[in-house]
């Protein structure tokens, strides 16, 4: 049998970059594509190593154990070098991430090539492989988030998130809400909802009381923040719900957020609250919605 180096080396290369990004999207990591394609290379020069120890004259026990320890190495490599992370709980579960998106993607293509008898031994099956396997990693990297998100236990979205407005600092539980895609769309930074009365007490005795009796009439929510020379931070956040279409909301920018995310404390300035007219939990048990894009600033 011959095998082509440079057909192997860009199937490698572009199965682990996919795997790679797929491992970024599951951990909401910021993605850096410059240190993706490094990590990427780094997996593909350890498919080489792996035939070179192949012809090496050692016994086949040594064998399997170098490969398995260069195997681990590599990966904790490829994770050091491809994602920033905050916390060993965190670079562990990313390494774990890495083999489940590898053992899916390569164990659902084997199965389809079993299943209708192929073979990986051509050039026309070899490329509907590669196609196969990043597919399923796209697959797993766009909606392996909501897959998880059904499997996990509610009480690991709830986060503690700190908001500072009006030189004032509000504790709150916010959901984890991968429906929330709300953005401000003058600046595009992603939006937090809040209920209005939570955060009303930063304000003016009188400018609360105005803000009370019009809290679901947006446009006079908007007139009394330029009454009381607030305008400034106003933003207008257009979105659509049910039984409701085109709708407004109405957003304030505070001062900053503090999200504590995986044992991380995440600090922008870089987001918009949204102030709804209704309590965002009635059985209380949150009082804010966090915008997973936020996780990403």
């Amino acid at each position: 049998m011959v095998i082509y180096a440079d057909i192997t080396f860009v199937n490698n290369f572009l199965m682990t970059l996919a795997i790679i990004w797929a491992v970024g999207q599951l951990m909401d990591f910021k993605i850096n594509f410059f240190m993706l394609l490094l990590s990427a290379l780094i997996g593909s020069i350890y498919t080489f190593l792996v035939l070179l120890i192949q012809m090496w004259s050692l016994h086949p026990f040594y064998k399997g154990v170098l490969q398995i320890v260069l195997n681990l190495t590599v990966a904790i490599i490829m994770i050091k070098v491809a994602f920033n992370y905050s916390s060993i709980k965190t670079f562990l579960k990313a390494v774990g991430y890495l083999y489940l998106v590898s053992f899916i993607s390569i164990g659902t293509t084997l199965s389809l090539f079993y299943i209708y008898g192929g073979s990986f031994f051509s050039s026309s099956k070899l490329i509907i492989a590669i196609i196969t396997g990043l597919i399923v990693i796209y697959m797993l990297g766009k909606y392996g988030w909501n897959i998880l998100q059904s499997h996990l236990s509610p009480e690991e979205f709830y986060l503690s998130v700190k908001i500072y407005l009006e030189s004032q600092v509000f504790t709150f539980t916010g959901l984890l809400d991968t429906g929330n895609m709300l953005n401000d769309p003058l600046t595009n930074v992603p939006v937090v909802v809040v209920y209005l009365g939570d955060i009303i007490d930063v304000y003016p005795a009188e400018m609360q009381q105005k803000l009370i009796s019009n809290m679901v009439n947006s446009m006079e929510i908007i007139n009394i923040f330029n009454e009381f020379n607030r305008g400034n931070r106003i933003r207008i956040l257009p979105f659509s719900d049910l039984g409701q279409e085109h709708a407004v909301l109405v957003g304030v920018r505070p001062e900053m957020v503090e999200i504590d995310y995986k044992g991380e404390v995440i600090t922008t300035d870089k987001v918009v609250l949204g102030m709804s007219d209704h309590i965002i939990d009635q059985d209380g048990v949150y009082q804010v919605l966090i915008n997973p894009k936020i996780l990403k600033i």
